[in-house]
């Protein structure tokens, strides 16, 4: 398996796309954090570390570290996209989507997930029925 950011790297290269000090910032800290997360979770643990990066240059990162396959979506239903490094990376393969029931969930020991109402998005008619 290749080293994510030689993956990330050689995508670039082969599409003619700069391979920008930003964009390798936010890569280093993405594969440090090794976890789901989203683009303002990114966003806040960069300035936290007082590494400057615009909401518009992370978004734009990571939409090309899932195009390259080093990265994938997750979608939970809320309305928020999660990333997290893909665990199996071809070269240049695009990542396998998930699927609605098919989430896997990387939380440390102490770690509080996100919490889901599954019931919300029935129509009250459907919970009364017992469906």
């Amino acid at each position: 398996m290749q080293n994510p950011k030689e993956i990330f790297r050689e995508y670039l290269s082969d599409r003619g796309i700069n391979a920008s000090k930003q964009r390798n910032i936010i890569l280093d800290q993405f594969i440090d954090l090794d976890r789901q997360l989203d683009v303002n979770e990114l966003f806040i643990v960069l300035h936290t570390r007082n590494l400057k990066v615009r909401h518009a240059t992370i978004y734009s990162a990571v939409k090309l570290f899932v195009k390259s396959g080093i990265a994938r979506e997750i979608h939970l239903g809320d309305g928020v996209i999660r990333y997290e490094r893909a665990t199996e990376m071809g070269r240049h393969e695009a990542p396998r989507p998930l699927g609605r029931h098919h989430v896997r969930h990387n939380y440390r020991i102490g770690e509080k997930g996100p919490s889901h109402n599954f019931n919300a998005a029935f129509p009250k008619k459907c919970t009364q029925a017992g469906i």
